[in-house]
């Protein structure tokens, strides 16, 4: 039996109902959270300029720069692993 986490993995297939579902939440979102992705493979790169379209907000948290690092309203380029858990602190217990 193989042990799995449930994301989509580098080189793998996207589910086109993942993708659908996507698509779908997109256009009703306030707010994009991209968190330790490059945006360098498509169809995921394309999420933000939905997100853009829709007048969403993003936030981009990621060690390196991507490429639509100045469309988001807010950078942070960390080891997500190190930043997030103090994030999360921050929010919910602020």
């Amino acid at each position: 039996e193989i042990l799995k986490p449930d994301v989509i993995l580098f080189e793998e297939q996207l589910p086109a109902n993942t993708w659908v579902a996507s698509k779908q939440a997109l256009d009703n979102c306030d707010l994009l959270l991209v968190i330790g992705s490059s945006l360098s493979v498509v169809p995921v790169a394309d999420l933000p300029v939905r997100a853009i379209r829709k007048n969403a907000n993003i936030i981009i948290i990621n060690e390196m720069a991507t490429d639509f690092d100045k469309l988001a309203n807010i950078v942070i380029h960390r080891d997500v692993a190190e930043i997030l858990p103090k994030i999360t602190k921050r929010v919910l217990y602020v």
